[in-house]
């Protein structure tokens, strides 16, 4: 077996040796090697035998390197990844939103990042390459880089704290939106990102009126939109409409309201994605800290995401920066093979 698998693979090699050792001149006769098939008399003709088979070489080499390829002999990777999967913003498994988390030695071209994304089809897929004592932090939906996204940052910190072994209390991340950092306090990751107050947004766009079963009481808009509605039961009752909302110009749109047991809740729902409603969205809470805290006059605030799947967040106003903590819990630990 050892030896046809072995002959199998020098095979696509044979048109170019046969090419690579043509002799250069004579004539068409003795002493004169053409490829079987070969009939590029016009070629001979006008550029001469030497141009001729040079021509004939190159024509090999490229058959040849497809052929490698098609055999997986040349691969753009060669290379074994390790990918864990957790559960961020929960104590418990299968809640909280999952995240897929790859450390990396050295960036992957941006490409396969969004492949892998792709294929993973969670909300986030989350790379970083340490460099020194920070680490370097990029995020992806299945379609998507993005700027910025809170979930999978918390499980990026909980791979690095608990199975990486991080010796010191924080992390400090570097990313497109600037400095983040994570602080571990006993089972509690708290991130630490820019505050993001939203805007008063003039309610005139026909795809959002059109989008949802139940009207705000406020629009508002950061990187995303944000529907204010009376109470709790609204929001858990709001029912989006993808062929109008996938019209609007938006990463997301966040619907919240004051909450029962927690200072406010909120869903958040994606247009133009497989995710759909995202689970729990630390990002989102850029944006509704500082809101809720000017609204509740209170900086320290307790936060659930309503979704399916459920998350709890503690958070805290801190000005220019937002304070978001939850909890984490491992799902899968596998290999990726590129």
């Amino acid at each position: 077996m050892g030896q046809k698998r072995q002959a199998t693979h020098i095979a696509p090699l044979q048109p170019l040796i046969l090419a690579a050792f043509l002799p250069w001149g004579g004539s068409a006769g003795a002493g004169r090697v053409r490829p079987a098939g070969c009939k590029c008399k016009v070629t001979e003709h006008i550029f001469g035998h030497r141009f001729y088979h040079l021509f004939i070489l190159f024509y090999h080499l490229l058959i040849s390197y497809i052929q490698l390829i098609s055999l997986r002999i040349l691969k753009p990777l060669d290379m074994n990844l390790t990918i864990y999967q957790v559960d961020a913003f929960t104590d418990q498994l299968f809640g909280g939103n999952p995240a897929a988390v790859c450390p990396l030695t050295k960036w992957l071209p941006t490409e396969i990042m969004q492949k892998l994304a792709n294929e993973n089809n969670l909300s986030e897929t989350v790379f970083f390459v340490r460099e020194g004592e920070h680490y370097n932090i990029r995020w992806f939906t299945p379609e998507l880089e993005i700027d910025l996204a809170g979930h999978p940052t918390l499980a990026a910190a909980f791979v690095i704290f608990n199975i990486l072994h991080h010796e010191l209390p924080s992390i400090h991340f570097r990313s497109k939106s600037g400095s983040l950092y994570v602080h571990k306090k006993e089972d509690l990751f708290e991130l630490d990102f820019p505050s993001r107050m939203p805007q008063p947004h003039p309610h005139h766009e026909l795809a959002l009126i059109e989008g949802i079963n139940i009207q705000p009481q406020e629009v508002l808009k950061s990187r995303d939109f944000v529907l204010v509605y009376k109470n709790e039961a609204e929001v858990k009752k709001f029912i989006p409409d993808y062929e109008w909302l996938n019209k609007l110009d938006t990463l997301g749109i966040i619907v919240t309201a004051p909450g029962n047991d927690s200072d406010f809740v909120s869903r958040f729902f994606v247009p133009n994605s497989v995710i759909g409603e995202d689970p729990v969205t630390g990002s989102a809470h850029a944006t509704l800290i500082p809101y809720w805290s000017k609204v509740l006059n209170k900086k320290t605030l307790f936060a659930k995401q309503v979704s399916r799947r459920g998350g709890q967040l503690w958070c805290e106003d801190k000005g220019e920066r937002v304070a978001i903590a939850g909890k984490a819990v491992l799902y899968m630990k596998g290999e990726y093979f590129l």
